[in-house]
């Protein structure tokens, strides 16, 4: 009885030591204390760490969705006795030109015991579908470096991690890791609620800012294709700046036609891209229905 116990001791033992904890950060470490912006992009697992010195890199493509890109956090600490900065780049391609780099001293990084690291910098216009930022340092060996906090499964799903260990001269590419971070972003997000059809040749749109800054000088445009339609063409121009979390309704009139008919909406703002949306509407004169999706 006893050698069973002790058979069970070692393989209860053996489990824990194979076990891969995954972890996740929550809670106050990831709240904003910025007015204008909020997290766009983040990965808050961890199990493991990569070391980062002299020439060992990381970096981590991510898919921005708010026009602007304001800051980075990362969940790092480091290791022994290393003195030069921490520096952050980001680009449009890995092996591209920097946009920014931006550098934190090795005495505001914990020692061992790792902690949300802020990279606060000029923002930038999202322009592009993909981002990387890039992580290095100037010095530091196998005993004193930096370590970025990651996860060891594909967590993140709208980018991807990966590691030189020559200064970015040769990348690999690391499908089953993602690093440990957060990404904030600002900007007027316009999203069309809705689209209904009302009395006496109507249409109204509802349109909602769902982002963090004003959306400023509305236009909204829609064009009717197909039937007999005695105007085509509508634009709209509110003379209002859209709030974050407030909505428009815009009325369009008169519609007078007959038939089966296309409607292609457009709403754009000067802060923000434009979205569009696409509806098939049945008109009798001053009678409006719209096909539900």
């Amino acid at each position: 009885m006893k050698k069973y116990k002790k058979i069970l001791s070692l393989i209860l033992i053996q489990l824990i030591i194979d076990t891969s904890f995954i972890l996740t950060i929550s809670g106050e470490n990831t709240s904003n204390t910025y007015e204008n912006d909020k997290i766009d992009q983040e990965q808050n697992q961890f199990n493991n760490a990569q070391l980062i010195y002299n020439q060992t890199m990381i970096a981590q493509s991510f898919t921005p969705t708010l026009p602007k890109i304001t800051r980075i956090k990362l969940f790092l600490s480091k290791i022994g006795d290393i003195s030069s900065d921490f520096t952050l780049i980001i680009k449009e391609k890995l092996t591209g030109p920097s946009i920014t780099e931006i550098s934190v001293a090795s005495e505001n990084i914990p020692n061992t015991q790792p902690e949300w690291i802020e990279f606060n910098f000029t923002d930038i216009a999202s322009v592009s579908d993909i981002y990387y930022f890039l992580c290095k340092t100037d010095s530091g060996d196998q005993n004193n470096y930096y370590e970025v906090f990651c996860v060891t499964i594909d967590s993140y799903k709208n980018g991807i991690a990966y590691i030189t260990n020559n200064s970015g001269n040769t990348w690999l590419q690391e499908s089953n890791l993602d690093f440990t971070f957060q990404i904030y972003g600002a900007g007027p997000i316009l999203n069309i609620e809705f689209i209904r059809g009302l009395p006496a040749g109507r249409i109204v749109v509802g349109i909602k800012n769902i982002g963090t800054s004003n959306a400023d000088n509305l236009k909204i445009t829609a064009i009717f294709s197909g039937g007999l339609m005695l105007k085509k063409y509508y634009e709209v121009y509110p003379n209002i700046s859209l709030e974050p979390d407030h909505e428009l309704h815009a009325e369009l009139s008169p519609i007078i036609g007959f038939g089966m008919t296309t409607l292609d909406i457009y709403i754009s703002s000067n802060t923000s891209e434009r979205v569009e949306t696409k509806k098939d509407v049945f008109i009798f004169f001053l009678y409006i229905y719209i096909k539900p999706d």
